[in-house]
């Protein structure tokens, strides 16, 4: 089955001026041109209606595109899960401050918080790096990032988590440079001799993103 065809085909049809539909020859000439890969399980499946040739979307996937920014699952990774009470966290691990920011400042306020903390630097390497990233920023309901030193991982991760629409809480310390890209993101800044200050922070903005979300009830209805 050709996810990417589907994608495109379901893309086209929403993005299509008003009208009865796209005609099948339009999305040939598109490149949509494998009936029993794309055509036919998207009709099957009842997200798009064929009128005589004429491919238009169903009013219940038209309501989704409208709602929701719809990506390709570049890999065969798990599915999103919104507001999970799990924080993932992105930092450079092998600075000479990484293991007390993460242990005194991050993890003992994340689980004091009553979330679970999934450290970066403990995802399984086997196979595809990039993929068991994307599985972890998929199942984490919000991202904690260190952006003190200027570590491409890290970036990209964020880049990633933005994209995603996951909460992101972004780190620095004092007096850090940080690229001046980065300059307009909201980050907070803490001290690494004061960081039960900072640690004190991090849980409380937790615990009421925890409490805004929902995120105990959330994880509920995926647990059988």
């Amino acid at each position: 089955m050709s996810d990417r065809s589907m994608w495109k085909m379901l893309h086209l049809l929403y993005t299509a001026p008003p009208g009865p539909g796209v005609p099948m020859q339009q999305l040939i000439a598109a490149g949509i041109d494998c009936g029993p890969d794309t055509y036919g399980p998207l009709e099957m499946s009842g997200a798009v209606q064929n009128r005589a040739g004429i491919y238009s979307l169903s009013a219940a996937v038209q309501q989704v595109f409208s709602t929701c920014l719809v990506a390709n699952r570049r890999w065969s990774a798990g599915d999103m899960w919104v507001d999970d009470p799990s924080a993932f966290v992105v930092m450079p691990f092998g600075e000479p401050w990484s293991e007390d920011v993460y242990r005194n400042i991050i993890e003992s306020a994340v689980k004091t918080a009553g979330l679970e903390c999934v450290r970066g630097d403990l995802i399984v390497r086997v196979g595809d790096l990039s993929q068991n990233i994307w599985s972890a920023l998929l199942h984490a309901g919000i991202i904690i990032a260190e952006c003190s030193v200027a570590n491409p991982n890290v970036f990209y991760e964020v880049g990633l988590a933005h994209a995603l629409g996951k909460a992101t809480i972004i780190l620095r310390q004092r007096d850090s440079a940080i690229p001046a890209d980065m300059g307009g993101a909201h980050y907070h800044e803490y001290d690494l001799v004061a960081p039960n200050h900072a640690s004190a922070w991090l849980r409380a903005e937790l615990e009421h993103w925890c409490l805004d979300n929902q995120s105990i009830a959330s994880r509920a209805i995926r647990t059988p």
